[in-house]
């Protein structure tokens, strides 16, 4: 089969977001739509905003979004998170799912497969840093990334948002989680939490429900 296959963490990053009706969804580097759809198939009273760079998927995103009859309720902007010009609006969420990877390891021969999965070295703060700025207080942000990466997650997190919450997520039973599924919330003083590792053998049972990021009190 030709064509743009969805990968398991948006699936993931999709089922973690505690949406509620009447609410804004940002997402981040959104591709096709995934993790915006997703979301909206679970609470359709919802707006979703998403941003990606490359116009190629971003229009995709929008077709998409037709083809689920969801057109009215997602909106795509083609911009470069990293661009002054850049005008976003404050939410109520921000869903993150961004290149997992910089210019030092091997690129993808695809143009728009190595774009999509590596960027510049400081990509990720910066991200971060516009997320929380576009984030209403008491609103969530939630992302996932590399186990790796945790220390420069928290780094751009600082003390602007609290109550995180860590999943890491089991791809090969016995093995190290490779990837973490976070979630803080903005303004909140609350204190760190690292949550029993999602098992393997339970995500897709899990997917059909939000994920176990504990509550948002």
């Amino acid at each position: 089969m030709r064509g743009y296959r969805a990968a398991m963490d948006a699936l993931l990053l999709a089922a973690a977001i505690p949406v509620e009706p009447r609410q804004h969804l940002l997402d981040l580097c959104c591709g096709v739509g995934t993790v915006g759809l997703c979301v909206l198939q679970r609470q359709r009273d919802l707006q979703v905003t998403g941003v990606e760079i490359a116009h190629e998927l971003a229009a995709l995103a929008s077709q998409n979004a037709e083809l689920n009859s969801l057109g009215r309720r997602y909106t795509v902007i083609t911009g470069n998170l990293r661009s002054r010009d850049l005008v976003l609006p404050d939410v109520d969420h921000v869903a993150l799912n961004p290149p997992w990877f910089d210019d030092t390891h091997p690129a993808s021969p695809d143009p728009l497969k190595a774009g999509a999965n590596s960027v510049e070295p400081g990509f990720l703060e910066d991200v971060l840093n516009l997320a929380i700025r576009r984030t209403k207080s008491g609103g969530t942000l939630t992302l996932i990334h590399r186990t790796e990466a945790l220390p420069a997650i928290l780094r751009a997190f600082d003390d602007r948002v609290g109550a995180i919450r860590v999943l890491p997520i089991e791809t090969i039973a016995g093995e190290a989680p490779p990837r973490l599924l976070i979630r803080a919330i903005k303004g909140r003083k609350t204190p760190f939490q690292l949550l029993p590792a999602l098992k393997r053998a339970d995500i897709a049972r899990l997917l059909a429900a939000p994920l176990p990021l504990a509550p948002l009190a």
